[in-house]
């Protein structure tokens, strides 16, 4: 991440990269929290945030009782992707003590527009009407087969709960999350030593053009 991080700064290139990942389901969790093994996306309501993937046939037996005790550590997790998951659909109030334990819900725009079928699709809506949602991705892949179709989900979304709700659900929300916590600290680092190592370059070179700047967009 940070040789990437590098390639985008000497580019130029305006954009906050955060390194995060989509978490198994798994008993080793508690392990890799207490070994400090885990990325945290950021933080919410002071607690630290991680996105935590269910496979996608079934919750895995004692799921409830690891998100219980990461939420004794002060640790919130954010499912992602719930309304592709099989068991959820056939019974979608399975999810609702996972809300009640306090986690967040991330749903998938690409879902909110039909894209993984008319059942997942319905598991969204619900989800929304039920204002479960706190933010919607894209979870792209790339730019064929899983491309970012963000806008389109979020206008799928306001039309169910409303242009306010929806455009929060991609902006303010997802902000909030990532303005704080320990991954802006690791990103300014990575940025102040990429800064420094580019600038020194520039100025044993000859003849160096003038650096550009560094920015990072919000």
């Amino acid at each position: 991440f940070t040789v990437f991080y590098k390639q985008v700064i000497a580019a130029n290139i305006k954009v906050n990269l955060r390194l995060a990942a989509e978490v198994r389901m798994t008993p080793e969790l508690i392990d890799w929290v207490e070994s400090k093994r885990m990325l945290w996306l950021g933080r919410w309501q002071g607690n630290k945030v991680f996105l935590l993937e269910f496979p996608h046939s079934n919750i895995p037996v004692g799921s409830l009782n690891v998100v219980r005790r990461l939420r004794e550590q002060a640790i919130t997790p954010m499912i992602v992707h719930p309304e592709r998951n099989r068991e959820l659909i056939d019974c979608p109030e399975k999810i609702q003590p996972y809300i009640e334990a306090g986690c967040l819900l991330q749903i998938t725009a690409a879902s909110l527009v039909g894209q993984f079928g008319r059942p997942s699709y319905r598991m969204a809506k619900m989800l929304l009407q039920k204002n479960w949602v706190t933010v919607i991705a894209t979870d792209c892949h790339n730019k064929n087969y899983r491309p970012p179709i963000l806008k389109e989900g979020m206008q799928a979304a306001a039309e169910i709960i409303g242009q306010t709700a929806a455009m929060d659900m991609v902006t303010s929300a997802p902000a909030k999350i990532l303005s704080i916590g320990h991954a802006t600290q690791v990103i300014d680092q990575v940025i102040d030593q990429v800064t420094d190592q580019i600038t020194d370059r520039a100025t044993h070179q000859a003849p160096a053009p003038a650096h550009p700047g560094v920015t990072v967009g919000a």
